[in-house]
């Protein structure tokens, strides 16, 4: 994916192209993927029950919540980070994000979007 990313040219907006296609079309997949993946290892039995619940309800506001943090990460990244390093600044963004994945449903009791 980042060596696609890479290759996209844009007149004098790569930066903000690589953003768009991130979240366009990576972050729809990812977002449902986790919340898939984390209700199948919650209750591996009942995950076929689970999982349309799972995705109606927590679904929207979780990908509303990443479009909030990732395009400035990425657009941070893809911009002043060599690309060399920019999977070590994402490794660590996507460890806060992870953090909050795991603690999001407490999160959108106390603080309802």
């Amino acid at each position: 994916w980042w060596g696609a990313l890479e290759k996209m040219r844009w007149h004098g907006g790569n930066t903000l192209l690589k953003v768009a296609a991130d979240q366009l079309l990576y972050a729809p997949y990812i977002v449902g993927s986790c919340l898939a993946l984390a209700t199948a290892l919650k209750d591996p039995a009942a995950a076929s029950t689970n999982l349309p619940q799972t995705l109606s309800t927590d679904y929207i506001p979780t990908l509303l919540t990443s479009y909030c943090i990732w395009p400035v990460v990425n657009g941070l990244n893809f911009r002043f980070v060599p690309l060399d390093y920019r999977i070590l600044v994402q490794n660590v963004a996507s460890f806060g994000w992870n953090l909050y994945l795991v603690r999001h449903p407490l999160l959108l009791k106390i603080f309802p979007l």
